[in-house]
């Protein structure tokens, strides 16, 4: 039973979305925006007077947090958004790569019925905006829309949740931090390549343009230095 001294205790949000879900969005979205860094403490008073729920769906939201991964629990730590090891993040980026490049050749082979081909044409442009600019949260803000967009012309709708799983978004902050202009700029011309693969209806140049693309990616993140990840061996490159 809810406590009814808890204000915002509640089923449902005002969106329509159960309250639980609506607080897990809402960190995942700061995770993806780099409010929370991995190592992050998530404070329960905190996160009730931002989402507007009460005690009951924060600490569910918590839990289905732990399942995917997302946080890690501590006893008389509470929470806190988790902490790749090296290691993890070359496996999930392995993995993303086969996903992201399943996801490319399906956008690929949908091109001429999908409706997200003008947002898609659009990419370009404000990728490269951003990258004369330097304003690199941004960039990272489209280059997560640029992979959904992908995701979305696959017509696979399976394909966005196994990806997420692969997902080192907590490496966000830092990534913007450490990438370099030269870097940006070889990113776009990547994602330039998978644009062109795509729109003339070529699969296996998109899979392969976009193969590509995530292993530079995973590049980057493991380069990173050693205090953003959780203490590991390095892992062997191949």
């Amino acid at each position: 039973m809810a406590d009814p001294n808890i204000k915002g205790e509640q089923v449902s949000h005002a969106d329509g979305q159960p309250a639980s879900a609506h607080v897990v969005n809402v960190i995942k979205a700061g995770i993806r925006d780099g409010r929370f860094a991995p190592g992050q403490r998530l404070i329960e008073k905190e996160l009730i007077e931002e989402c507007g729920v009460g005690r009951g769906s924060i600490r569910e939201a918590l839990r289905l947090l732990l399942a995917d991964g997302t946080i890690t629990i501590e006893l008389h730590r509470g929470a806190a958004i988790r902490r790749f090891t090296r290691e993890e993040v070359w496996a999930r980026h392995q993995i993303r790569e086969v996903l992201e490049g399943l996801a490319a050749s399906l956008a690929a082979a949908n091109i001429a019925t999908t409706p997200y081909r003008a947002e898609f044409l659009d990419m370009d442009k404000a990728l490269t905006a951003a990258v004369e600019r330097d304003d690199r949260p941004h960039y990272l803000q489209l280059n997560y829309r640029f992979h959904e967009i992908v995701v979305l012309m696959s017509g696979n709708p399976e394909l966005q949740s196994h990806i997420d799983r692969t997902q080192t978004n907590p490496l966000r902050l830092h990534a913007a931090r450490f990438m370099t202009a030269k870097g940006m700029r070889r990113s776009t011309n990547e994602h330039r390549l998978i644009i062109d693969a795509i729109l003339v209806g070529d699969p296996e140049a998109a899979e392969a343009a976009m193969k590509a693309h995530i292993r530079g990616t995973r590049r980057t993140f493991v380069e990173m230095p050693d205090h953003i990840f959780a203490r590991s061996q390095k892992p062997e490159r191949r």
